[in-house]
């Protein structure tokens, strides 16, 4: 979307959207630079897997994480 009004300054059009600047550079900086959320649980995930030799599923690992008590939706 930006691309098609980079020929308008980007003060004009935060002005007829009525946004502040600060909005805008933040919501420009998270799409730039996307957040792992769950970096965590993908990382213990992975560990449960190889200390069952690979052998584990889908529902064998939701059983070893909720019995470390963590919780996902599937």
């Amino acid at each position: 979307m930006l691309k098609i009004y980079k020929n308008v300054k980007v003060c004009v059009l935060l002005k007829i959207a009525q946004l502040p600047k600060s909005s805008f550079y933040e919501w420009k900086y998270k799409l730039e630079n996307p957040i792992d959320k769950d970096k965590e649980l993908k990382k213990m995930i992975i560990d449960i897997f190889y200390k069952s030799f690979e052998r584990y599923d889908y529902r064998r690992l939701k059983m070893a994480l909720k019995s470390k008590k963590i919780y996902c939706k599937s």
